[in-house]
């Protein structure tokens, strides 16, 4: 039994009422994985709805998350546990920058982590839908904001990537547009932005988007302009 399976699954913390979803490709933590939670009375979840999950995830810095990463995080609760085994760290990044970092663009919230033999564990709870109301707020905030992140004929790269995020970790709240030069689906588009950046979606009209970060303080630019 890998000691990794078993630092995943003391994070997991798993009971008999745990239905754990798993996207886990390395054979030997898999295996250990369903043997450790079966022993503890959990079920493994092949499809459908999940109460917990544990993921290997398949992303670097400024790179759009994995569709199948997001496929497994979509299927857990909110408020649920989920466990990520981080192998691709950049050098001397600190466990703590990659829960950080990583820990939104996986829809993650109160993300801790740990350094087993080199690999980096973290550990989140699915973060909660906006409600109503603070969506409409957003929306609020949102209206005479003008976009600050474009997106061209290069799409969404990891400069673009970057920048959104950088912006979104100032300011909680950025509108990004596509241009006439852009190919890319609009919904695509603001799904894969969201992610990549840990944020949620809160309107797209036509090729305009409004993104959060639910976890930054809130501090649009529109709060600025109208100070002045």
């Amino acid at each position: 039994m890998s000691r990794l399976a078993r630092t995943c699954t003391r994070l997991l913390a798993p009971t008999p009422a745990t239905a754990v979803a798993l996207a886990v490709g390395d054979p030997e933590l898999a295996n250990g994985l369903r043997s450790l939670l079966g022993s503890a009375g959990a079920t493994i979840a092949e499809d459908g709805p999940a109460t917990a999950g544990v993921l290997e995830a398949r992303t670097t810095p400024n790179a759009l998350i994995d569709p199948d990463d997001r496929a497994l995080v979509e299927r857990v609760a909110a408020g649920g546990p989920v466990v990520v085994v981080v192998r691709a760290v950049p050098r001397g990044e600190h466990p703590n920058e990659v829960a950080a970092r990583l820990g939104p663009c996986l829809d993650l919230r109160e993300v801790q982590a740990e350094l087993d033999d080199g690999v980096v564990v973290l550990r989140g709870l699915r973060r909660t839908p906006l409600g109503n109301a603070k969506a409409k707020e957003l929306r609020g905030l949102g209206h005479a904001m003008e976009p600050s992140v474009l997106i061209g004929r290069g799409g969404l790269s990891p400069e673009l990537v970057a920048s959104a995020r950088e912006a979104l970790e100032r300011h909680g709240l950025v509108k990004a547009k596509l241009t006439p030069q852009s190919e890319l689906d609009k919904g695509d588009a603001a799904r894969d932005l969201a992610w990549a950046t840990g944020a949620v979606v809160v309107q797209r009209v036509g090729k305009t988007m409004l993104l959060y970060r639910p976890d930054v303080k809130l501090e649009p630019p529109v709060a600025k302009r109208r100070r002045t």
